[in-house]
């Protein structure tokens, strides 16, 4: 058997009006006449409404060191009240700069701390772009990386176990009385 399809062209679509006076003068005594109205649902009305409001924009916010500091505290504040602690923590250590009206840097101490902060882009963003009302706002996550966290020059020069052991033995004499007392032998 073959499968075929068959169209169906759409009746014309009637108004009320004309379907009325299309029908046998004795069937129109009983129909009424809709009159349609000009006032809108209480639905319509406030999906107008909120249209309104959505469409009037304020002037955005212009960036200064005190208005970030304050949203940015207001946001740290809103992460610990939804339990995101360590997000917190790495948004308050972060150090903020201003680039021009539309842009800032915050530098994160560390690896670790650029990572949240990227992990929270999003939501630190929407956030800052609501408080300030301007959606062209950007901002770039820079890294410093602390003297202690930076690589040992001599990291290249591993140390075989045995030095290893050695190092720690002249470090911590109490350890070579114990390696003796128990009779320990390093491989």
């Amino acid at each position: 058997k073959k499968a075929s399809l068959h169209i169906q062209e759409a009746a014309p679509v009637i108004a009320e009006e004309e379907a009325i006076n299309a029908l046998p003068p004795e069937k129109k005594e009983g129909t009424k006449k809709v009159e349609k109205t000009a006032s809108l649902s209480s639905l319509a009305k406030l999906q107008q409404k909120i249209a309104a409001e959505n469409n009037v924009q304020a002037p955005p916010i212009p960036l200064s060191a005190a208005l970030l500091q304050k949203a940015v505290a207001d946001y740290i504040t809103q992460l610990n009240e939804i339990g995101n602690d360590l997000a917190a923590a790495n948004f308050s250590r972060g150090r903020l700069e201003i680039v021009d009206d539309n842009n800032f840097t915050i530098t994160a101490i560390g690896k670790i701390s650029e990572q949240v902060m990227i992990v929270e882009r999003a939501g630190f963003i929407d956030f800052l772009q609501s408080q300030f009302n301007n959606k062209m706002l950007k901002y770039e996550v820079l890294v410093e990386i602390p003297e202690d966290d930076e690589p040992d020059e001599n990291a290249g020069n591993q140390l075989t176990k045995k030095e290893q052991a050695a190092l720690i033995l002249n470090k911590y004499p109490n350890i070579l009385k114990i390696k003796d007392s128990l009779k320990m032998v390093i491989d």
